[in-house]
């Protein structure tokens, strides 16, 4: 029994790594690599908890193995974020902008939940993805705000907030961004309202005959070249309209930090989440799967991320059940302003 133990932790420590390689080293690269991106990482953790209660029983040193496998799937696996972010002391003349964004899913669900929450959170600027059609909850509570509204993408700000241009990407035939600028008290802040394509489309490809086939795997890997050359143009938008001015890109980016696509184009960027966040901040999907529990995202692809004009003192998701989304909240300081 204590050889079987022995051989089955080895071999779980193995597959925890290969794991690791895949997700992070090949990532979209790779269709299996894509499907281990954007499928839940928690259950992977299931041979280590049965390993580690074996090992307890019949051998501790096992015991000791698998509770370092558990803890990696647990946490640089799934993602998980001390509470160990920036630690840059903030200047008292910087000035605060609480920013929440959130795609609303064409308010299909119980949006009121999500008004109830913004109003406790009392941001500064507001940023929605999927905000069609007009909403009268929208208009009854921030009708007074300055706004932006161009498609699907709705910005309000308590600032003066002017429409800039919007970012068309070739490789899906769609709005990918909007950007607006802000007129605020410490000068000019340009904020990106982003939402690209999800890769879930093509991973629904990845069953039965689609996998033997071949053909769900081709889609799988066809559809990430395009997301890739999606996020490549509007990443050039953002600098194009940024032009080193203090910035915010925020939204729906549809991938997690794990991406090689993410950290190609949008690594350069401070993720508030990153920087002052805690947990795994999972932010969608919130839907029923009939293999996964309604409410229970396990997926981090909502992002609020800065220029280094900005110190990120604070970033929290939403808890509201009002969209298959949870919102992102984060307090930023401008640092660097435009404004002598």
């Amino acid at each position: 029994m204590a050889v079987v133990v022995a051989r089955l932790s080895w071999l779980n420590a193995v597959g925890v790594g290969v794991l690791w390689f895949l997700i992070f080293a090949v990532s979209e690269r790779w269709w299996i690599g894509t499907a281990l991106t954007y499928f839940p990482r928690w259950p992977w953790v299931l041979p280590s908890a049965a390993l580690l209660f074996a090992g307890i029983v019949v051998d501790r040193k096992y015991a000791l193995l698998n509770l370092i496998s558990a803890a990696m799937v647990m946490g640089p696996i799934s993602q998980y974020q001390l509470p160990f972010g920036t630690a840059a002391a903030i200047p008292p003349q910087a000035m605060p902008l609480t920013v929440v964004t959130c795609n609303v899913q064409g308010y299909q669900r119980d949006f009121s939940q999500v008004i109830r929450e913004l109003i406790r959170l009392d941001p500064d600027v507001i940023a929605f993805q999927e905000a069609l059609p007009d909403n009268a909850l929208v208009q009854k509570h921030f009708g007074s705000w300055h706004v932006v509204h161009r498609g699907e993408f709705w910005i309000g700000s308590r600032y003066p907030v002017y429409f800039v241009d919007e970012c068309r990407s070739q490789a899906f035939d769609r709005r990918t961004a909007v950007c607006a600028s802000i007129d605020t008290p410490a000068g000019e802040v340009v904020l990106v309202n982003v939402h690209q394509m999800t890769a879930r489309r093509s991973l629904n490809e990845l069953k039965g005959s689609g996998i033997v086939d071949g053909k769900g795997p081709n889609r799988v890997e066809r559809n990430a070249l395009l997301r890739n050359d999606e996020a490549s143009t509007t990443r050039d938008f953002v600098d194009h309209v940024a032009n080193g001015r203090p910035t915010l890109v925020v939204g729906d980016l549809n991938m997690p930090t794990s991406s090689h696509i993410y950290r190609t184009h949008w690594g350069a960027f401070t993720n508030a989440h990153d920087a002052a966040g805690q947990g795994y901040g999972y932010t969608s999907p919130c839907s029923r799967f009939w293999w996964w529990p309604l409410e229970t995202p396990w997926l981090r692809i909502d992002h609020i991320l800065t220029t280094p004009h900005w110190t990120v003192s604070r970033c929290n998701r939403g808890e509201s059940a009002g969209s298959d989304h949870r919102l992102v909240e984060a307090r930023l300081h401008m640092t660097r302003s435009t404004r002598p």
